[in-house]
């Protein structure tokens, strides 16, 4: 079997309609390789993901020290930025997917091996790597073959798999023993799992970058909506992925409360992908970000005043709620930058987007993990609701000074 990368057919130049028919584009079932691939890769990264924080607790390990574990997974991402495109224009994107799993899942075979905060963040920068080359090639391969009047849609069905992965990787751990080694040998099985859908499968590979050099003032000047958009939304969402498990120990929740918790924000964040995706495929994206920017700040604002007293289950619905006003956010800023890139240059704008989005969320748990220490655990949904609020400001001021995408 040859797995030789066929590229795919670019879809329009920068700035085109995306108001044309999608006939000719492959349907669902073309992507089941890729996305089989995203839901056991994620599922793997999503029981690491709540069990260090959780364990690091246990350990005896500081808020602080916890939080560089959040500042190592965005960081490797952000490396990830730089360097998948480079590797996806070298080999194609099938053997870079295959390439960064294999190290992810090595890395989450080491983790129990050495207990101890520099490994526990050289470990988690690597896997951060590993999902940068998913996100980068999942998203190449959705938007170079879709039409713009279907592209958040798609890529809403991409996440909402990805959530729901999050969602299953949560629950492993909420129904193991927290201190069990074998959580971290799962977690390295599915994501070397994931590899196999793309090595048995001869699924069309998207055209590589005809340059793999990032030009981030070239995407500032081509989409300011997304430029802002995916540096704030980084701000908010890696301090709210990263610290939600510490907010749980914090006002004294167990384990399995602390994985209903992260549970409730992945099924929030997995049902409100295509309803929201569908509907900027056909209202202006600029406005669905504006709307949702203002709702999932006032989600977080409601969090930061009233969370901790509420009772567990009331807890979970507001979790549910907001998280599925912040998560889509991520995904129509992103149809936006390739509406008005181009999917032709859709490897290097989903790179600008996820440089972007883990320099913010590199910083973001810094930050909220400091004002907690201050002000008390619910300033960690202030800070991010206070980034969502940016968000919309920002929409409002540079987006409606382009020309539409459309």
């Amino acid at each position: 079997m040859s797995f030789e990368p066929t590229s795919l057919p670019a879809e329009a130049a920068p700035g085109a309609s995306n108001s044309g028919p999608a006939a000719g584009k492959p349907g669902l079932v073309y992507y089941a390789p890729i996305l089989l691939a995203a839901f056991l890769l994620v599922s793997g990264n999503g029981i690491v993901a709540v069990l260090l924080p959780y364990r690091g607790h246990l350990e005896g390990m500081s808020e602080g020290v916890i939080a560089w574990f959040g500042t190592g997974y965005f960081g490797g991402m952000l490396a990830g930025a730089f360097l998948v495109p480079v590797v996806i224009r070298a080999v194609g994107s099938r053997w870079a997917f295959v390439a960064f799993a294999a190290m992810g899942s090595a890395a989450a075979f080491y983790l129990p091996w050495n207990i101890s905060p520099l490994n526990w963040f050289i470990c988690r920068s690597i896997i951060g790597l590993s999902l940068s080359a998913l996100y980068i090639a999942l998203e190449a391969w959705q938007n170079a073959t879709v039409a713009g009047t279907a592209r958040a849609f798609l890529l809403s069905v991409g996440s909402t798999i990805q959530y729901g992965a999050w969602t299953t990787g949560s629950q492993i751990f909420a129904q193991s023993v927290p201190t069990s080694p074998w959580l971290f040998v799962i977690s390295g099985g599915l994501m070397a799992a994931s590899t196999l859908p793309l090595l048995l499968n001869r699924i069309a590979e998207p055209p590589r970058p005809a340059r793999a050099k990032l030009d981030l003032f070239w995407f500032f000047r081509t989409a300011p909506v997304a430029f802002f958009g995916a540096g704030f939304i980084g701000l908010s969402n890696g301090a709210f992925w990263s610290l939600n498990p510490v907010y749980g120990a914090q006002i004294h929740l167990n384990a399995m409360q602390i994985g209903n918790l992260v549970t409730a924000v992945t099924v929030g964040s997995a049902l409100a992908q295509v309803p929201f995706g569908r509907l900027s495929d056909h209202v202006d994206r600029r406005k669905v970000i504006v709307g949702l920017g203002l709702a999932a700040a006032a989600g977080n604002f409601i969090l930061a005043g009233a969370g901790a007293g509420l009772p567990p289950v009331w807890l979970y619905a507001g979790f549910f709620v907001t998280a599925g006003l912040m998560m889509p956010t991520y995904y129509v800023v992103t149809a936006h930058a390739v509406d008005m890139c181009g999917a032709n240059q859709s490897v290097m704008a989903g790179a600008a987007i996820l440089l972007l989005y883990c320099g913010g969320a590199m910083i973001g748990p810094l930050v909220a993990s400091a004002l907690s220490g201050v002000f008390g655990p619910g300033a960690l949904y202030g800070w991010s609701g206070t980034m969502y609020v940016l968000v919309a400001i920002c929409t409002l001021l540079f987006g409606f000074r382009t020309r539409l995408a459309r």
